[in-house]
């Protein structure tokens, strides 16, 4: 939701379409609960380099104001992205509703808005990939960019490409994306894609990972990217 908001305020600021936006350095400082009604504003404030800062506020009943998430916005050339070559290496399928379940063990429930995966493969060591189809449930709304239920859809396939030892039994343990280096829309992106995640970086031991996403179309040409999610690995029961 963060990265459409960002997105819209650029477009709308600048006057121009999202492909010739970039987003960089998106951080989730805080979660933002939704409750009946739920008021934000959005700022955008811009800088001596020809750049601008947006930042994203929730006002309390009492009036009192929290933010919630900053990120910078950049003009940039709108690129022409390739079709990305075939993964390479054993496929394994995984059943949706299998890695739904394994989600919701470590307390990711995903109601059926969100529950986007279609398909799932995973490359062993490669890229793991999935299509997403949004469903009826998410609701469309005219002017999306990167409908936020499509780019969750990216970060589940993410959690589907990360190791199996990292997502331990105990359920004790999950992931959460806090940060984004960069955001670009290349295309039209609409409601249904294929997805490529990977994991770029692991903290040893297990710790926080960083891992990159891309939306591409029928034919493999990417309509989105988005680089350096960074995932922050925490207990359940500090959420």
């Amino acid at each position: 939701g963060f990265a459409e908001i960002a997105l819209a305020a650029g477009c709308e600021a600048l006057g121009v379409p999202a492909r010739d936006l970039e987003v960089t350095r998106l951080e989730v400082e805080q979660m933002l609960p939704l409750d009946e009604q739920t008021r934000a504003t959005t700022q955008l404030i811009p800088e001596d380099d020809g750049t601008a800062r947006v930042e994203i506020h929730s006002r309390s009943a009492s009036g009192h104001w929290k933010r919630h998430a900053v990120a910078r916005i950049a003009l940039t050339q709108a690129d022409v992205p390739t079709a990305l070559p075939a993964a390479v290496g054993a496929a394994t399928t995984i059943p949706p509703s299998d890695f739904y379940a394994a989600l919701r063990r470590t307390g990711a429930h995903h109601g059926q808005a969100f529950a986007a995966l279609t398909r799932i493969v995973r490359t062993s060591g490669g890229p793991t990939e999935t299509e997403i189809v949004l469903p009826d449930e998410a609701t469309p709304y005219r002017g999306a960019v990167l409908h936020p239920v499509m780019l969750d859809a990216a970060l589940q396939t993410l959690a589907a490409a990360m190791p199996e030892e990292l997502l331990p039994e105990s359920s004790e343990v999950t992931y959460l994306p806090v940060a984004m280096e960069s955001i670009r829309v290349f295309g039209d992106i609409g409601r249904r894609a294929r997805c490529r995640a990977e994991l770029v970086s692991i903290a040893e031991g297990g710790g926080d990972a960083v891992g990159q996403v891309t939306l591409m179309d029928d034919s493999g040409t990417p309509i989105a990217a988005v680089t350096g999610v960074y995932l922050r690995r925490v207990q359940r029961r500090t959420v």
